[in-house]
C-alpha cells in the first residue's frame, strides 16, 4: 500500500501514524506543535504612496501634498512565533499561526510635490521655502523618510496538500497573513502559495529516523500594500516585489515526536527560517 505524507512549511515533521483512514494512515501524530525563529530581509521598489489627507495648513494657506518618484523600502526582520497544525486528511493538513516581530525599516519616498491652492502656482518639485521643517514634520509622522525600528504581531492561517511516492515527496501550500504594527503604524496582508521538492532518506543505527532535504519556491499571490499612519494622517503605500522566490531546506525527524526543520530563501526575500517541533 502506498504511504500518503504530509510536509508543513516551518512545521515538517515525518512520524509514525497511529491512526488510519479509509486504510491509509496518517502520516504523523495528527496534531503538532512548533517553535521557529526566523529572520527576513525583504526589500522592493515602492509603486505609489497616496496620503488619505493631502492638505497641510501653512500659515493662511494650505499646501497640497503629493509624493512623486517615490523609491524603495527594505525591511530587516526578525519574528519568534508557534504554528499549531492539524491532519484533517492524511494529505491534508490546517494550521495556524501567531508570531511577534521586530523590523529595522529604510524608507525612501522619494521627493513630496507641493503647491499653494489659489495663487496661480502649479506644483512645485522640493520644499517650499521657510516651511520645510514643518512639511518634513508630516512626512515623518507616517514614516515615509528615513530609518527607524518598529514592531507588531503576525496572525496566519493556511492549508497544505501533500504525497510521497518511492521516497520523494512533494506538497503544495497557501498561507493567508496580516501583520499588525503597534500603534496602529502599519498594516501589511498577503496571500502566498508554497511548492516543495525533496527526498526522504532514514539514516541507520542513528537517533535520527528520517532526514528530508528539499527544494521550492514561493509565489505571491497578489501586489504587496502597506498601510500606515498616525492620528489623522494616513498614508497607502504599494510595492513592487519579486513574484517568485527559490528555497531550500532539510527537515530532520527524531525518534522522539520531536523534529528540526532549516530553511532558506534568495532574491528580494532573503531569510533563514529554524523550527522546533513536537508532535502529538
Amino acid at each position: 500500500m502506498k504511504r500518503t505524507t504530509g510536509l508543513l512549511f516551518l512545521l515538517s515533521q515525518l512520524v509514525l501514524a497511529q491512526e488510519y483512514w479509509n486504510g491509509i494512515p496518517y502520516p504523523m501524530n495528527r496534531w503538532g506543535i512548533s517553535g521557529l525563529g526566523v529572520t527576513q530581509t525583504e526589500a522592493g521598489k515602492i509603486s505609489n504612496i497616496d496620503i488619505n489627507i493631502k492638505k497641510i495648513p501653512i500659515g493662511n494657506n494650505e499646501v497640497d501634498l503629493e509624493i512623486v518618484n517615490p523609491d524603495s523600502i527594505e525591511v530587516k526582520a526578525k519574528v519568534k512565533g508557534v504554528k499549531l497544525d492539524y491532519f484533517v486528511l492524511p494529505f491534508l493538513s490546517i494550521y495556524g499561526i501567531y508570531g511577534q516581530l521586530e523590523a529595522d525599516v529604510d524608507m525612501r519616498a522619494g521627493n513630496p510635490k507641493i503647491g499653494i491652492p489659489g495663487t496661480g502656482n502649479n506644483f512645485i518639485d522640493g520644499i517650499i521655502g521657510g516651511y520645510e521643517d514643518k512639511i518634513n514634520n508630516h512626512l515623518e509622522k507616517v514614516k515615509l523618510n528615513g530609518k527607524f525600528k518598529t514592531e507588531g504581531d503576525i496572525y496566519g492561517i493556511g492549508g497544505i496538500l501533500a504525497g510521497e511516492y518511492k521516497n520523494v515527496f512533494g506538497m503544495l501550500q497557501y498561507t493567508y497573513t496580516e501583520i499588525h504594527m503597534k500603534d496602529g503604524l502599519a498594516k501589511k496582508k498577503a496571500e502566498v502559495s508554497n511548492a516543495r521538492l525533496g527526498y526522504s532518506f532514514k539514516p541507520k543505527d542513528t537517533f535520527i529516523t528520517n532526514i528530508t532535504p528539499y527544494l521550492g519556491a514561493t509565489y505571491q499571490l497578489m501586489g504587496t500594500q502597506v498601510k500606515a499612519g498616525i492620528g489623522d494622517l494616513n498614508a497607502t503605500i504599494d510595492l513592487e516585489l519579486d513574484e517568485i522566490s527559490p528555497a531550500a531546506g532539510v527537515f530532520i525527524q527524531l525518534s522522539n515526536n520531536m523534529t528540526l526543520m532549516v530553511e532558506t530563501t534568495w532574491g528580494t526575500k532573503d531569510s533563514v527560517a529554524i523550527d522546533i517541533g513536537y508532535r502529538f
